[in-house]
């Protein structure tokens, strides 16, 4: 099997049609009846040889396209784990923001008469707009894998733009 590919020209004074048959389907590239002419001899193995050169840059460029798949299989996977590891911390930190912003507006520390009160408000409505984009970069992820069920949702796009309005106001 490893000898399979070195081009083989079968050379013999047996003309019968049997004979060649079998010798190609023992796996030789060629057949030539003694008397040969060299000169179609030499074109046969020029051309045999190229068809081998041919066969073992294909054979070397096959294993540089796997060898570099699997490259890039790993480099995905890397990406992925490191991908997750973010969005998780951004997560923790989203929840710190929010958690802290809300408790300072629903307790009282800032009261809405304090000017205080639109900048924790303006982070606590860009600290949720953060948290809906990570939510969408795992949406993403999740289609990638071919796990996302789509899902209707009625928006208030005026509520929205007025929200967005007030964060750029100041």
């Amino acid at each position: 099997e490893e000898l399979r590919s070195i081009p083989v020209i079968m050379i013999s004074v047996i003309d019968e049609m049997a004979s060649i048959v079998r010798c190609i389907e023992y796996g030789a590239d060629d057949f030539m009846v003694k008397p040969f002419n060299a000169i179609l001899l030499k074109a046969r193995i020029n051309a045999m040889l190229a068809k081998k050169e041919y066969a073992d840059k294909q054979q070397q460029f096959n294993f540089w396209l796997a060898e570099n798949y699997q490259n890039l299989q790993k480099a995905e996977q890397v990406r992925d784990e490191m991908f997750q590891m973010i969005v998780h911390d951004m997560n923790n930190s989203l929840i710190t923001i929010l958690g802290e912003s809300d408790l300072m507006l629903k307790t009282g520390k800032v009261s809405e008469e304090d000017p205080a009160f639109r900048s924790v408000s303006n982070i606590s409505s860009a600290a949720q707009q953060i948290k809906g984009m990570v939510k969408g970069i795992l949406d993403i992820s999740l289609m990638e894998k071919g796990q996302f069920v789509a899902r209707k949702k009625r928006v208030d796009v005026a509520a929205l733009v007025k929200g967005v309005a007030q964060l750029y106001e100041a």
